[in-house]
């Protein structure tokens, strides 16, 4: 399955392809195919939800990218405000 998501600002779609779920496990893997933005050569990103109490969890998220090295600085600042737009919306869509 593949969602393209429409950043305000931006040209085109990034498209986010759901390559792995598991429902018990709670793991799902992604990666940005087509067009990657920013420089970004690959990108898979791995997220768990690790329970914590009954009512209560996190998210273990990773990603995993490559791009030249000399742009390396840049597109880890740009996912990092990418990250933080994506973990405040779901910290606002959860309350």
């Amino acid at each position: 399955m593949i969602r393209h998501i429409y950043n305000h600002g931006m040209e085109k779609p990034v498209s986010e392809r759901l390559d792995y779920q598991d429902a018990v496990d709670k793991i799902l893997i992604l990666s940005i195919v087509g067009d990657r933005p920013g420089l970004i050569d690959a990108y898979v990103a791995i997220g768990k939800v690790i329970a914590l109490a009954e009512s209560e969890c996190k998210l273990d998220y990773r990603g995993y990218i490559s791009c030249d090295q000399r742009v390396e600085e840049k597109v880890e600042r740009n996912i990092r405000i990418t990250w933080d737009r994506m973990f405040a919306g779901l910290r606002n869509a959860s309350s």
